[in-house]
């Protein structure tokens, strides 16, 4: 009797297994998204570091003044 409850639909995976492997996805799935993120804080600051680089090539290269260097690089230090 029992053993006719644990079969889903005639399959041989039961309900609760397929229970059990939803909830495992939803876990390796916030464990990504976790690790994930640590990644990008840790970019920000080579984003800003980036940036900065680009700004000087743009000032050697004479694509921009003093002036407007000056307000890119405080405009880029006050995201931090």
């Amino acid at each position: 009797m029992w053993s006719c409850m644990s079969n889903f639909g005639g399959h041989p995976w039961g309900f609760g297994t397929i229970i059990f492997l939803i909830i495992l996805g939803l876990l390796a799935y916030a464990v990504i998204r976790a690790v994930s993120g640590r990644k990008e804080t840790r970019n920000h600051f080579n984003d800003r570091n980036d940036s900065l680089e680009i700004l000087k090539i743009r000032l050697a290269r004479g694509e921009i003044d003093v002036e407007e260097f000056e307000r890119l690089k405080s405009y880029l230090q006050a995201q931090l």
